[in-house]
């Protein structure tokens, strides 16, 4: 899973680059202007402190009876849309936005 985040965030990055330019002011703002599509995300937004509020799950691990092969390992009990997972823009400890 941490490789595919890795994956996400460096695939928004190029996009970034590619809409904003390369220089390091103007891909940041194109991350936060354009939406995060990825394998976790659906049109979610870089907010102003840089959290993407992607969808948590709650996971529980099947059983080897359970599993059909040796990658279906998840089964997902519940998810929580990003905006609720996360603690909001205004109790954000982050001094990027106390700027």
């Amino acid at each position: 899973m941490n490789q595919a985040a890795v994956y996400a965030g460096v695939r928004h990055y190029v996009r970034a680059v590619q809409v904003g330019g390369r220089e390091p002011a103007a891909a940041a703002a194109a991350m936060r202007a354009l939406p995060v599509n990825d394998m976790f995300n659906q049109d979610v937004r870089v907010r102003e402190d840089r959290r993407v509020l992607s969808k948590m799950y709650l996971m529980e691990v099947k059983t080897k009876a359970a599993s059909r092969s040796p990658d279906d390992v998840y089964k997902i009990l519940a998810d929580t849309m990003g905006d609720q997972a996360f603690r909001p823009l205004a109790e954000s400890e982050c001094p990027l936005i106390r700027t």
